[in-house]
């Protein structure tokens, strides 16, 4: 019995300290539930703050940051250079005096070039360089004439400093400075500085900074000065013109040269030739003329003053006094170009009779005329058309 009493008593001495434990742990979950809980319904549940009550704050605007932008990598590019080498030629020979037959037959084995100070040649001579005199009795060649060439037919040269004198003609393939004097021709290839005289053609691939001298004269660029029958250059006057005159005729005339001073060549004929119905140069129908004229120019406007010498033929008149038949005029036209290459014109012919040709204006008849007491008589005659240019 004793032993029984002992552990009810044992029992409920234990009961009451597991209950107390087990309440006290409830608890304690329950404080920290209620703790959470609190703590989140305070958060959410603070009131804001009222104006009145909040610190005076001040807004800064937000500065917008622009990214940088992306920068291409600057590209340098450095152009190739070819750097080519300078190839000198071979140091001259110099000999002061070189005699040959045809050619430089004593250095033909020689691979340099041969200068000299005079040079002879029996037919012919060739070299390089001449810097003084270089005569044959057919032709001479020079690189390099600086100084005389003179032959009884031709010389030819790529560069010419001096003089050129040959019996037919004379070529320059390059540059010209100096004078060439030839019997039929001369051509500089590469423009000239100088003069070109000649009998019949004188040709300068460029401009003439000098004259030009010689029957028929041309020029691809701007000329100096050019005095021949044709006359060609790009500041020239090179025209062909065609008017009728208040005498019922009709004139043709061909001018060329410089606007200081050109050539005229021009032929005067009636209706009836021009039809067909009396042949030309027959029953003194037929007036020829050739003068030298001048032109100002203003614009568009131009001005012609001539003066012409004119003769009246019959090539079938066996007996006809060219002298009786000829006679001066004296011309003045003015012309308006509205386009280029292409002129109208009208002009003024005074004609001269005196006691030695009047029998050529009882042929070539004029409507207006003028008598100076009895010394001589002016015969006038007015005409208009067109000219064509060709530079």
């Amino acid at each position: 019995m004793k032993m029984i009493k002992k552990i009810i008593i044992a029992l409920f001495a234990v009961v009451p300290t597991i209950a107390f434990a087990h309440e006290h742990c409830c608890k304690c979950q329950c404080c920290e539930e209620e703790k959470t809980e609190s703590t989140a319904v305070t958060e959410d549940t603070t009131p804001a703050q009222t104006p009145a009550t909040a610190p005076s704050t001040t807004v800064t605007p937000s500065t917008i940051v622009t990214p940088p932008a992306t920068v291409a990598p600057s590209i340098t590019v450095t152009p190739s250079i070819t750097v080519t080498p300078i190839v000198q030629e071979p140091k001259p020979l110099y000999f002061p005096l070189v005699i040959s037959f045809m050619s430089n037959e004593l250095f033909f084995g020689s691979k340099k070039n041969v200068s000299t100070t005079f040079a002879f040649g029996v037919i012919g001579s060739t070299l390089y360089e001449v810097n003084g005199i270089q005569a044959s009795s057919v032709y001479n060649y020079a690189h390099n004439a600086y100084g005389l060439q003179s032959a009884g037919v031709f010389n030819t040269a790529t560069e010419l400093r001096g003089f050129q004198s040959a019996g037919v003609f004379n070529v320059t393939s390059g540059k010209a400075s100096g004078f060439q004097a030839a019997g039929v021709s001369n051509f500089a290839l590469g423009g000239i500085t100088g003069m070109q005289i000649s009998g019949i053609l004188n040709v300068s691939s460029g401009d003439v900074k000098g004259a030009q001298i010689g029957l028929i004269n041309i020029c691809s660029g701007n000329a100096g000065f050019q005095f021949g029958l044709i006359n060609i250059s790009n500041n020239g006057v090179c025209e062909a013109a065609a008017s009728y005159t208040s005498n019922n005729n009709i004139r043709f005339s061909v001018s060329s040269g410089m606007q200081c001073l050109y050539a005229v060549l021009g032929v005067t004929t009636n209706e009836a030739v021009i039809r067909g119905q009396e042949p030309w140069f027959s029953n003194h129908n037929t007036l020829t003329s050739a003068g030298l004229g001048t032109r100002a120019k203003s614009g568009a406007l131009s001005l012609d003053l001539e003066v012409l010498w004119n003769q009246l033929a019959d090539w079938n008149d066996n007996n006809c006094d060219l002298w009786e038949n000829s006679f001066f005029s004296g011309r003045v036209a003015v012309g308006l170009k509205p386009i280029k290459h292409f002129a109208i014109f009208a002009g003024y012919t005074a004609m001269l009779e005196c006691d030695y040709n009047e029998e050529a204006f009882t042929h070539y008849r004029t409507r207006l005329q003028y008598d100076y007491n009895d010394l001589f008589t002016i015969h006038s005659e007015f005409d208009a058309g067109v000219r064509l240019s060709f530079n």
